[in-house]
């Protein structure tokens, strides 16, 4: 297809339209408490749906490491709690994340060199439905809308871990956000360096972690598009979790003031930006992360109660 190279599991199946996930209002429910499994996470559940818990960032000094799961576990439990029909994936990489189990309906996999696993690239053919674009994310995404390859599809959930540049991961963003529902979530990696060598531009010259200059993405959002909702996530090894909910004209916000957001990140110290970061950012099993969750979960299916929806996505 064109420039990329775009492949199905089974080409000889249609791509069919999954019902749509549109967040309704939650219903109630009597005094109960959901545990979202291995997060930790209570929510007390009453008439008037799921409480929110205040926003307060979280010490991190206070965060128990020894409970962190790393991000390959972190999204699995995602997967299980939002149930997304459609998702794409940046930087897939092995395909460890990208097949993890649960598998979505309908999954897209973009990365110019894809490396799967033997045992991840058997999965493939199990999928539903699956598109593996082999194109950087530019070319995939301009293919995808021009093209229009997910039909009436909106997707759900989004992973951005490609290019560890800046300015690329924001356009990822954009263009997630862009192909996204009301109300999905997109999650970006690589947003902790542990110093100033895994931040730079370039991989260094000796073995190591590169996440690249990702985490310029945050400040930049939190300055420029202080609308979007995002959370913080520091206890996801190796490199913490950016996590943004869509709405509104996110990919115009973002791509009408590129050059601004361009020329912001360039003058961002390390250190600084580090500093605010860690400041607020939150745990994985924090009550804050639970209610920015909460929101993203889409319509329960018909005759199902919340409890059992979070049952049913905790034995999945």
């Amino acid at each position: 297809m064109c420039a990329s190279t775009a492949t199905r599991a089974d080409a000889s199946r249609p791509i069919d339209v999954a019902r749509p996930c549109y967040p309704i209002e939650k219903p109630g429910t009597d005094a109960i408490k959901l545990l979202v499994g291995g997060f930790g996470w209570i929510a007390s559940v009453s008439s008037r749906g799921v409480k929110k818990a205040s926003s307060v960032a979280l010490n991190t000094a206070h965060i128990d490491w020894r409970s962190s799961v790393d991000h390959v576990e972190f999204l699995a439990k995602m997967k299980r709690i939002l149930r997304p029909n459609t998702y794409i994936e940046i930087g897939i990489a092995s395909g460890t994340t990208l097949f993890s189990d649960p598998i979505p309906n309908f999954v897209i996999g973009i990365d110019p060199n894809p490396a799967f696993e033997s045992k991840v690239g058997s999965r493939l053919n199990a999928v539903h439905n699956s598109m593996i674009m082999r194109s950087t994310s530019d070319n995939a995404f301009a293919q995808l809308s021009s093209q229009r390859l997910l039909g009436d599809r909106k997707c759900d959930m989004a992973f951005v871990d490609g290019l560890h540049h800046c300015e690329v991961v924001l356009r990822d963003i954009a263009n997630c956000a862009r192909l996204s529902r009301e109300h999905a979530l997109i999650f970006v990696h690589d947003i902790f360096p542990g110093n100033e060598i895994e931040a730079s531009r370039q991989p260094p010259n000796q073995p190591g972690s590169w996440m690249g200059d990702v985490y310029k993405v945050v400040p930049a959002i939190w300055q420029f598009l202080d609308w979007i909702p995002t959370v913080l996530v520091v206890d996801v090894p190796p490199s913490g979790m950016f996590i943004l909910r869509t709405g509104g004209d996110i990919y115009n916000g973002i791509m009408k003031q590129i050059q601004n957001l361009e020329a912001a990140m360039a003058s961002y110290d390390f250190a600084s930006v580090m500093q605010e970061m860690r400041a607020k950012a939150i745990s994985h099993s924090s009550r804050p992360l639970a209610a920015f969750i909460e929101e993203s979960i889409g319509e329960l299916p018909e005759g199902e109660t919340a409890a059992q929806f979070l049952i049913c996505s905790m034995m999945s």
